[in-house]
């Protein structure tokens, strides 16, 4: 009974008196979450969240997959490596960053090989994603797009 009578509350501002109703509110916002969240729920992206991508591309990510990718022997680690490529291409456009969309789609396209190796599949299918979706982002890098269309096309 005295545990039940001081009872240790976390976080008061969030404790309601109805917490089923907290926890189905809790849920619809959890339903319909983008895949892109910011911790700034009233706008786009704010300093904290530049900040931490700062951060990260500091740690050079693309230099990581880039060698993950060429090194690794097994396909589920090159597919996870493809996503890492199309997630730093998704972030690096939300945050307005065209040189590094254009890095990784030159990254993906100097990896399509003219055959239909599991590896190939995977850059195909991350070139044509990436172009679809960040072709607005592109610079130069429209000289690897076409050069990799021409290797697609001498597939017959």
């Amino acid at each position: 009974e005295a545990i039940a009578e001081n009872e240790i509350k976390l976080n008061e501002e969030h404790q309601h008196s109805d917490e089923a109703a907290f926890w189905d509110g809790v849920m619809k916002r959890s339903a319909t979450a983008d895949s892109m969240i910011s911790v700034n729920r009233h706008g786009p992206a704010g300093e904290h969240e530049r900040e931490m991508v700062a951060v990260i591309w500091e740690a050079q990510p693309l230099t990581t997959l880039a060698t993950c990718f060429e090194c690794v022997l097994d396909d589920v680690i090159a597919e996870q490596c493809i996503k890492g490529f199309l997630d730093s291409s998704r972030i690096a456009a939300y945050f307005g960053q065209p040189e590094t969309v254009n890095t990784v789609v030159r990254l993906l396209c100097s990896y399509f090989q003219p055959d239909l190796s599991t590896r190939s599949q995977l850059v195909l299918y991350a070139i044509v994603k990436a172009t679809t979706l960040y072709g607005s982002c592109f610079k130069e890098v429209w000289v690897s797009v076409i050069d990799f269309v021409f290797r697609l096309h001498a597939l017959g």
